[in-house]
C-alpha cells in the first residue's frame, strides 16, 4: 500500500464512524479525533490523569476514558448518532503485559462508547506508516522493541521491565550511565592520565563541575535520576564526533544490544521484514541510524530494514482504529 492509498484509506474510514486515536505517554497525552477527514487534536500532561505511568491502574484508565468522552462531546458538528459508534485505538505507555492491556480494555470499554482497542505504545509506530507487520524500536528516554507473531499477540524484548537505571540499553540515560562506565573502566586499566586524554573526559568536566577522575562517581552519583543521567546523552554524541573511543565504545554495544533484541524477537516469532525505529535519540542522531542499519545486516533470519519514524505515532492509532472500522465494515 503507497502512501495515497494509505491516506485515501484512513479517509474513508472516517466517514464510516468517528475515529479516535490516543497516544498515551510518560510525560503527554495526545487524542485525535477524526470525522470525515477532518482530525481534531488535543494534547494534556500524562500526569494530570494519571497516577503512575509504568502501571495500568482502574482509577487512571476511568480518568482516560472521561477525557476521550469529554473531547468527543464538545465535537459540536458530531451527529447524535455517530457518539455511539467510534472506533477507539490507545497506544499506552505502561501497558507492557497482556494482563494490563486488558485490564485497560475492560476500563475503558466500560466508560467509552463505541469499539475499543488498547495496544502498546510502541505497537502505533509500523501503523504510522502504514506497516501494520513489522518490528517497532522506541530508543528515547526508555527503550522498548515490540512485534507481533503471525496471529497478532504481541511480543517484547530489550530488557523491558528493567528500567533506565540497569538497563534500556540506548536509550538516552542508558548511554550517559554507559559511557561513565566505560570511562571509569578505561581509567582503572589503563590509568586516569591515559582516560583523561579521551574526548568525552572534557565535556564532563565542564558539564559535571568536576576536575578529578575520583569526582565522577561522585558526581553520577549525586544526580540519579532518569532526566538528569538522560540530559547528558547527547555529550555522548558530541564526544563521537570529537573522536572518543569510549563513547564510540559505548554506542557500538547500545546498537549491538538493539540489534540482539531484534534478533531474539524473530526467534520468539514476530513478523515483519521492517523495523520502525522513533524516539528522540534515534530520530536525532544519524550515527545511531547507521550503526544500526549495519547492525541489521548481520541478522540472518531475514533481511530487514530500517525505517525512521518521521510522523507522530498517534497517525499509527488512527490507521489501526480505520483498520477495525472497516473489519466491522464488512
Amino acid at each position: 500500500m503507497n502512501n495515497e492509498e494509505f491516506a485515501n484509506t484512513i479517509y474513508y474510514a472516517s466517514t464510516l464512524r468517528p475515529l479516535i486515536g490516543v497516544d498515551v505517554g510518560g510525560t503527554k497525552t495526545r487524542v485525535d479525533i477524526m470525522q470525515n477527514g477532518i482530525t481534531d487534536s488535543w494534547t494534556v500532561p500524562s500526569d494530570s490523569w494519571r497516577v503512575n505511568s509504568d502501571d495500568v491502574l482502574e482509577d487512571d484508565m476511568h480518568r482516560l476514558g472521561e477525557i476521550i468522552v469529554s473531547r468527543l462531546e464538545q465535537l459540536t458538528d458530531c451527529p447524535q448518532a455517530c457518539m455511539h459508534m467510534p472506533v477507539i485505538c490507545v497506544g499506552l505507555h505502561g501497558g507492557d503485559f497482556p494482563e494490563q492491556l486488558i485490564l485497560a480494555h475492560s476500563q475503558l470499554t466500560d466508560c467509552c462508547p463505541g469499539t475499543v482497542m488498547v495496544v502498546n505504545d510502541a505497537e502505533l509506530l509500523g501503523p504510522a506508516i502504514g506497516m501494520y507487520e513489522s518490528i517497532n524500536m522506541v530508543v528515547g528516554t526508555g527503550s522498548n522493541i515490540a512485534g507481533q507473531t503471525s496471529d497478532h499477540a504481541m511480543l517484547r524484548t530489550g530488557g523491558y521491565g528493567f528500567g533506565w537505571l540497569l538497563s534500556d540499553f540506548g536509550s538516552a540515560p542508558s548511554l550517559a550511565r554507559e559511557s561513565v562506565r566505560e570511562f571509569l573502566l578505561d581509567a582503572t586499566i589503563h590509568g586516569e592520565d591515559v582516560a583523561m586524554q579521551d574526548a568525552l573526559w572534557p565535556l564532563l568536566v565542564e558539564r559535571l563541575d568536576i576536575r578529578a577522575v575520583t569526582e565522577l562517581p561522585l558526581a553520577i552519583g549525586t544526580h540519579i535520576s532518569e532526566t538528569e543521567w538522560g540530559s547528558l546523552a547527547p555529550l555522548v554524541f558530541t564526544a563521537i564526533d570529537n573522536g572518543s573511543h569510549v563513547a564510540r565504545a559505548t554506542l557500538d554495544f547500545a546498537v549491538d544490544v538493539l540489534g540482539g533484541s531484534v534478533e531474539l524477537l524473530i526467534a520468539k516469532g514476530a513478523v515483519g521484514n521492517a523495523v520502525v525505529a522513533a524516539g528522540g535519540v534515534i530520530t536525532h542522531q544519524p550515527v545511531m541510524q547507521q550503526l544500526l542499519c549495519k547492525r541489521l545486516m548481520q541478522v540472518r533470519a531475514r533481511s530487514l530494514t530500517l525505517h525512521i519514524l518521521d510522523r507522530p505515532p498517534i497517525d499509527g492509532a488512527l490507521a489501526l482504529a480505520a483498520r477495525k472500522c472497516l473489519e466491522l465494515a464488512n
